[in-house]
């Protein structure tokens, strides 16, 4: 009888313990969904009318095509797009991050912002696109092509290795 009472005494309570790995699963989810990682080679598609957020992670994330309003690319060191980046006519979106080994092509009435970016080919800029530079770093053959008037895309603090002239920007701080 002993030895029943203290098994019963040290016995798991399995509702306890269930109850408590479900609400630490719970969380867990919650908190990966809010900082999901999207992996490389995955498509990314921006599921919700605007403000969709992306983390990217290392590795080649392959080429995009961004059409929403407020969405977000945040690159993880490593990160970079072997393809073109299209922003389609009338996209809002911010760059931050990644390596373009293609460039970009910005859309008609789409705003981009791009911070510490590296860039290996043209940002083609259609009329009326507006795109600001910040941190980034051209290099190979790579420039901005503004089809636009030059208060559309801003150069600040980047650098330009490439030798190759850009084409309607306003520059405050660039290096070559």
């Amino acid at each position: 009888m002993a030895k029943s009472t203290f098994y019963e005494i040290l016995k798991p309570d399995t509702t306890v313990h269930s109850n408590l790995q479900s609400r630490i699963f719970d969380t867990t989810r919650s908190i990966a969904q809010d900082v999901a990682v999207t992996q490389a080679g995955t498509v990314i598609r921006e599921n919700k009318l605007q403000n969709n957020v992306f983390h990217l992670g290392p590795g080649d994330h392959l080429k995009t095509t961004i059409s929403k309003e407020g969405t977000v690319l945040k690159g993880i060191i490593g990160t970079y797009f072997s393809g073109l980046l299209t922003i389609l006519e009338d996209a809002t979106l911010s760059v931050s991050g990644i390596r373009l080994e293609q460039g970009a092509t910005i859309g008609e009435n789409s705003t981009v912002v791009f911070t510490d970016c590296v860039f290996e080919q043209p940002v083609s800029m259609i009329s009326g696109a507006k795109a600001h530079f910040i941190g980034c770093r051209l290099i190979d053959e790579a420039n901005i092509n503004n089809a636009g008037p030059a208060a559309n895309a801003y150069i600040i603090g980047c650098s330009r290795t490439s030798g190759v002239a850009n084409l309607n920007v306003t520059v405050i701080a660039e290096t070559t």
